[in-house]
């Protein structure tokens, strides 16, 4: 899995950076490394960030695409 994002704030982590900070509540209800599921993620207010199409070497973050999904976005810098 690539990018998380938080809803609430718009705040773009990765897997390992959320399983850090929610570290204190696994193995209660958080999944296994690799078995977030988009609808897990949905219950907690994060969204699966897709990879976008890399039109340069720099990830500036992610937008919402038509079909509702978010993508990273990327450009030269």
């Amino acid at each position: 899995m690539g990018l998380l994002r938080y809803r609430d704030t718009g705040r773009l982590l990765t897997e390992k950076e959320f399983r850090y900070e929610t570290r204190k509540r696994r193995p209660h209800n958080v999944p296994a490394q690799g078995e977030l599921t988009e609808a897990w993620l949905n219950g907690e207010g994060i969204d699966v960030v897709f990879d976008g199409p890399k039109t340069g070497p720099v990830c500036d973050g992610a937008f919402k695409n038509s079909d509702g999904r978010w993508y990273t976005q990327w450009s030269n810098g």
